[in-house]
């Protein structure tokens, strides 16, 4: 803004006065922010007298002719009135020869103009309001503009743009009234109603009124007045209670956030509204008594009374404002937020009554809600809350700019000014900014609620369905307002039968299970590639005839018709055929991981007890076997596969060429088991999750149909298969007679092999963990596959924006299911919206036959925007555990009596839109790169190790950015002499100890020894008081190696805001990097980490590092070095000083190592931080 220089004004700029609060608290986020406000007129107009009652109205608000400007000697903006009123800046402009044909508006200009006369005309009435809100001259005092557009005799808008200094809501739309009140008195040649005649009743005035109050005008309240008064007040007797008072209630509530509440599908700018008027019944019913109208309380009922005098002493503006808050507070799971009630100071003053200017207060309103309590005792804390902020309000620091969340969710009470006949109800738009979420109460004859929503953050959907659970909850209030507010739904009968209908198609699946289904191929397409692998293709017929003798095999071997055939084999084609002869052999599988501690084959194999284990080769000649003697431990029979070699311990290798290969006579139906996983268990125990037939075929007809599995032709299978992760990838392909792909373990440790995979394979499908998904893309020429489905865990959307970077067509499916539940029961097909605004990708398509339902800790339907616990029904739900009852797993189905449902544990949020977004877990189970884990079984594990007296395991963001385990033991042994090797060599040998009990996935990242776990005051476990104080134990990053993105820092992927990262081991001097080399390996390997250089004789794996930072560390160190090195040699050297000579000695060229390795490590020195 300009200083003042100008002759004829620097008096006036001399007897300038400073701003309000109000006032500054938008100067400093904009002063030239304004307020546009439109009235649609029907009827006849005199638009002079129009423009007459607009000029008689600002020349009685000395605000309305008053310039804002700096002044020498002053800091910060100024006001002062002009000498002389200035014309009015009047707009007028006839649009009856216009076009238009524009199209209707969407967003908050959808109700512009609600009439036949002006339907069409939406486009030039925008046009011309836009042309209408240009900037205003506020330091020559031009702070309004006013406009008039004719859509004919009888269909006009009046519009005014005001600077937001000197008018808010309240006071533009007291303007307008203002003006109908001068144009109404002037008689009939002024009248805007339809005649001339007098105005009804629900306009609240008639003319004679109006024409009384012209004769005697009321002096006008100035907003100069208010300006000194609260400045006045700042140093008054009540202004240090009042700056503590807000002291106290906001210092508790400074850190708390506004409602989390669903965020949209489809994100998009501009404001979403929604409307309703309250019925002449529920007016009365606000003001009168609880219950229904014909039902008052008994006279000895005094519970009833106190209800009833608790509603009349709130009023209907309390009443309603509590239910808001009661809304919100249950979307928010009950738990604390803070939220804004807009105030008008001129409701409390008889004598600011009509003024003009800035008014308005955002209170905040910090909400701890007690689901037990009732509503009544609710609505008595929120009024008196409310009560005692106006007794405060003139010394809340409006213009405090670090407080802000208060302002995200608000309510306002606007009374309905009056109004002549024919002028509609103002509608305001702020070019400040608006409030995320806001509901206004538009109290008159017939009150409205008009909520409003930032698009960004609520969809229309989501709005609409947000006023119809208001609705319902205000009539569940008055209805019961002596009833815990917990027990009071928002789920009316509409959104009820919305949610329920939220659900699968009906399909039917046929009969035959996928085994047959392979038959069938072999039969029509008998040439067709089914499976390949290490350089093996099998097609279909080769594949059917192998898994028929490998069946016949099994029968001999004493596997019957509901038995379990466990199968210890690498991913590969025999693992196909095994299972498939499993099958045909009316047997159901067990799948192993060759690469799992022996203790842990021992312990499923001694639950599961199955009539055979199937080994991998190599077979020795043609006589024996060396078997594995796991399984002879628990009593099984044992045999090893080597492609149609089976060989059992001491006896001939049996040649399956020489069995028949025609369909077995036994084979499974869809009532019978078809294969058992393992997953982790909350006793600390695992549990095998029994799957059948019938269920698993349900799930790949109704996948094939959500996915269109069918239209992928060469399916990757790249994950393990004791995780049911990549049976979308192996039934799929099987089912829908393509061919399954199998990948050798480099090409899924490997970026470049990777991609040479995907491109050389002809690969166009594949499942996969977003994780693994992100190691894989660090490859020096990535390649993606037409069709990815991503599952496991959640997928970031940074992941998502990068695929469609390097490869814009892929069509990205986001996938989920718990085992119990047969690999998936939902799906969403990814949109570009779906990058924007939420964290986690939405899941709104329901396979076929299957239930969904977000429920509440009593069994009831979550409204939309709430967040609830997942619960799973339909045919794909499992048998149940092996040999366990599962009584809090599942559950009958309330809403289909005779069925059971599932509880996943998983929470998620249901969306108005349709669908939901996992939010987290209800326990403390975690997804870490795929698989399911159970803290609380990796805390048993600890438990049987020598010394560790207690063990809690916490799930957390790790290296890398992705979940990773940190252990805290509280150990037996308390010598006081005990330093810092001790306590690392402790850590060292529990997780050596713990990687001979538990498959790799489970072993924690880190190990952090306390002398006691704090509790609460129940005697449990503080969970969240472990956490913090693990977390104060661990190392930060020293600032030495905190510097931002050096070109080191940008090859290896440094991530924002690396340096407040913790670690669990000290920044080691000791043990330094020598060379370059060395610094370059023990930097990278520490960015990687999340954390400084590492020492170069520590272990890469000891601290945190896992196979998919290794595949990360390689393809970088391809890129940064110009050498092929295989995952393997990390592996095998991992630690910096290993890795290092392992790299000089290579067979590549070494001379330009130094140079390089040199050249980042002086860059380092001098980089700046990169955003």
């Amino acid at each position: 803004m300009n200083a003042i220089h100008t002759p004829e004004i620097v008096a006036a700029a001399l007897a300038s006065r400073g701003l309000s609060p109000e006032q500054r608290a938008v100067a400093s986020a904009d002063p030239t922010a304004a307020l546009t406000a439109r009235v649609r007129i029907d009827g006849p107009l005199d638009a002079i007298a129009l423009r007459r009652a607009v000029e008689r109205v600002i020349g009685e608000h000395e605000l309305l002719r008053t310039a804002f400007g700096t002044v020498e000697g002053y800091r910060g903006l100024r006001q002062w009135p002009l000498p002389a009123t200035p014309a009015v800046d009047w707009r007028e402009v006839d649009l009856r020869g216009a076009d238009l044909t524009g199209p209707r508006a969407d967003g908050p200009d959808r109700q512009e103009v609600d009439l036949d006369g002006c339907e069409d005309g939406a486009g030039a009435l925008r046009a011309w309001l836009g042309q209408l809100a240009t900037p205003l001259a506020i330091d020559e005092g031009r702070v309004i503009r006013v406009g008039l557009a004719r859509f004919d005799e009888e269909h006009h808008v009046l519009a005014v743009h005001a600077s937001a200094l000197v008018v808010d809501t309240g006071s533009v739309c007291e303007l307008l009234a203002r003006v109908s009140e001068i144009v109404t008195a002037g008689g009939p040649s002024g009248s805007c109603g339809s005649s001339a005649g007098p105005i009804n009743d629900a306009d609240w005035s008639s003319t004679e009124d109006a024409a009384g109050r012209a004769d005697a005008e009321p002096e006008r309240f100035q907003y100069a007045q208010y300006v000194d008064w609260r400045a006045e007040l700042m140093n008054d007797d009540a202004a240090q209670a009042g700056a503590a008072y807000w002291q106290a209630h906001f210092a508790d509530a400074s850190d708390w956030q506004a409602p989390r509440l669903a965020k949209p599908l489809a994100p998009r700018i501009g404001r979403v509204q929604a409307r309703a008027t309250l019925s002449p019944d529920l007016v009365r019913r606000l003001a009168v008594a609880p219950g229904r109208p014909d039902a008052a309380p008994a006279a000895d009922d005094a519970s009833a009374h106190e209800a009833l005098d608790g509603i009349r002493a709130a009023g209907p503006e309390g009443l309603l404002q509590a239910v808001w808050w009661l809304l919100l507070a249950r979307l928010n799971g009950f738990e604390r937020f803070v939220a804004g009630w807009r105030h008008d100071c001129r409701t409390d003053y008889e004598l600011m009554r009509g003024g003009m200017g800035l008014f308005e207060k955002i209170l905040p309103m910090a909400m701890t809600p007690r689901p037990d309590a009732s509503f009544s005792d609710w609505l008595a804390h929120c009024t008196a809350l409310a009560t005692s902020h106006v007794d405060a309000q003139e010394y809340w620091p409006v213009d405090a700019p670090s407080i802000t969340a208060h302002r995200d969710a608000v309510f306002g009470w606007r009374e309905a000014v009056p109004r002549a006949g024919g002028w509609s109800v103002p509608e305001v738009e702020s070019s400040t900014t608006e409030h995320l979420l806001s509901l206004e109460v538009r109290w008159g004859p017939r009150p409205e609620l008009v909520l409003s929503a930032d698009g960004v953050r609520h969809s229309r959907a989501a709005v609409e369905r947000l006023m119809c659970q208001f609705n319902t909850l205000l009539e569940a209030a008055l209805d019961r307002p002596q009833v815990a507010v917990r027990e009071l739904d928002p789920v009316g009968e509409s959104e009820r039968t919305a949610l329920l209908a939220w659900r699968g198609e009906r399909r039917e699946v046929g009969r035959l299970t996928i085994s047959q289904h392979v038959a069938e191929w072999a039969a029509l397409s008998p040439q067709a590639p089914a499976v390949e692998a290490q350089g093996l293709t099998l097609d279909y017929r080769s594949l059917n005839q192998r898994a028929n003798r490998l069946a016949r095999a099994m029968s001999a071997l004493g596997v019957t018709p509901g038995a379990l055939v466990a199968l210890n084999l690498p991913r590969s084609a025999d693992l196909i055929v095994a299972i498939l002869a499993a099958w045909r052999a009316g047997a159901a599988y067990l799948p192993l991981e060759p690469q799992w501690p022996e203790a842990r084959r021992q312990a499923l194999l001694a639950d599961a007890r199955p009539a055979l284990v199937l080994h991998a080769g190599p077979l020795d000649g043609a006589t024996a076997i060396d078997a594995a003697t796991e399984s002879a431990a628990v009593g099984c029979r044992q045999a090893a596969l080597a492609g149609e070699r089976l060989g059992l311990a001491g006896e001939p290798v049996l040649d399956l060429r020489t069995l028949d290969s025609g369909m077995p006579p036994t084979t499974a139906e869809l009532g019978d088991l078809a294969y058992v996983l393992y997953t982790s268990g909350s006793t600390g125990q695992p549990k095998g999750v029994a799957i059948e037939h019938g269920q698993l075929l349900h799930y790949v007809v109704g996948s094939s149909a959500a996915l269109d599995l069918a239209a992928s032709r060469r399916w990757a299978l790249t994950s393990s298969v004791v995780a049911d992760l990549g049976n979308t990838a192996l039934f799929g392909a099987l089912f829908n007679g393509a061919c399954l792909v199998i990948a050798d373990e480099a090409d899924t440790h490997d970026a470049d092999a990777f991609a040479r995979f995907v491109e050389g394979r002809g690969i166009d499908a594949v499942k996969i963990v977003p994780s693994h998904l992100e190691a894989l893309l660090d490859a020096r020429a990535p390649r993606l596959p037409r069709t990815l489905v991503l599952g496991g865990e959640a997928a970031p959307r940074a992941l998502i924006e990068r695929i469609w970077r390097l490869a814009p067509d892929t069509v990205i499916h986001n996938h989920y299911g718990p085992t119990e539940t047969t690999i998936g029961v939902l799906v969403h097909r990814v949109r570009a919206t779906d990058a924007q605004g939420a964290d986690a990708l939405p899941l709104t398509q329901v396979l076929p036959n299957t239930r969904v339902h977000v429920l509440d800790d009593a069994m009831r339907l979550v409204p939309a925007g709430a967040q609830g616990q997942v619960y799973l029904g339909g045919p794909q739900l499992c048998r149940g555990y092996l040999g366990r009852e599962a009584p809090d797993a599942f559950v009958d189905d309330p809403f289909q009596p005779g069925e059971r449902l599932y509880r996943t544990g998983d929470v998620a949020q249901v969306l108005a839109e349709g669908g939901l977004r996992l939010i987290g877990r209800a326990d403390h189970q975690v997804k870490l790169r795929g698989f399911r884990v159970d803290p609380a079984e990796v805390e048993s594990a600890l438990l049987t190790l020598p010394g560790v007296r207690q063990a809690v395991v916490l799930a957390g963001e790790g290296a890398g950015g992705g979940t990773e385990l940190t252990a805290c033991v509280v150990m037996v042994d308390d010598r006081d002499d005990r330093d810092d090797r001790d306590d690392r060599d402790d850590r060292d040998d529990l997780r050596q100890a713990l990687k001979s009990l538990l498959p790799s996935h489970m072993v924690p990242a880190r190990v952090v020894r306390i002398d006691s776990f704090p509790r609460l005051v129940n005697g449990k476990l503080d969970r969240a008081a472990i956490a913090a104080l693990s977390a104060s134990m661990l190392t930060p990053r020293s600032p030495a190696t905190a510097k931002a993105a050096t070109s080191l820092e940008v090859a290896f992927g440094a991530i924002d805001g690396e340096s407040s990262r913790l670690d669990a081991h000290p920044a080691t001097t000791a043990g330094a990097p020598r060379d370059a080399l060395e610094t370059v390996l023990s930097q990278g390997m520490g960015l990687l980490l999340g954390r400084g250089p590492i020492g170069i004789d520590e272990d890469f794996f000891e601290l945190g590092g896992h196979s998919l930072l290794v595949i990360r560390l390689v393809a970088r160190l391809r890129k940064l070095l110009g050498i092929e090195i295989e995952p393997g040699l990390v592996f095998d050297h991992p630690t910096v000083a290993e890795l290092a000579a392992a790299l000089r000695a290579g067979p590549w060229d070494t001379s330009g190592f130094e140079r390089l390795a040199a050249t980042d490590w002086q860059s380092s020195e001098s980089a700046t931080p990169s955003p």
